[in-house]
């Protein structure tokens, strides 16, 4: 597969050429991209990926959003990690799972942000 092959550059580009042609990724697709993306390091292509297939209506879950939380983890992206988790995910409805929290708070811890992480404990407890 693509993701396994390390391939995420060939891969992101067949995605903007879809996306130019008004044609969106699948969910199955769109997750094994984000993924590739979160394997690879290359946060920003993964922001790029999801909004792409957020404007096209794609099926968004919880499995897109870890593999996009993961992303920006490895990137340190914290800032971003913890507005997917805590504002995209539940503007959409979607209940965080443990892989989705467990990302958010490791991009605080290494970044430093550890007491942002430890409010983000707090608001998983009550509400997730």
């Amino acid at each position: 597969s693509i993701e396994k092959a390390g391939l995420w550059s060939l891969a992101v580009k067949l995605a903007e050429d879809m996306g130019a042609a008004g044609m969106g990724l699948d969910q199955v697709s769109c997750n094994t991209l984000l993924s590739s993306c979160s394997k690879a390091t290359v946060w920003q292509h993964a922001i790029q990926v999801l909004a792409n297939a957020n404007s096209h209506s794609s099926q968004l879950d919880v499995v897109t959003f870890g593999a996009s939380i993961s992303a920006c983890e490895k990137g340190q992206e914290w800032e971003r990690a913890v507005f997917l988790l805590a504002r995209r995910m539940v503007q959409l409805g979607l209940e965080p799972s443990g892989i989705n929290s467990n990302g958010a708070l490791s991009a605080c811890e290494k970044s430093g942000k550890w007491e942002l992480g430890l409010g983000l404990l707090s608001v998983a407890r009550l509400h997730w």
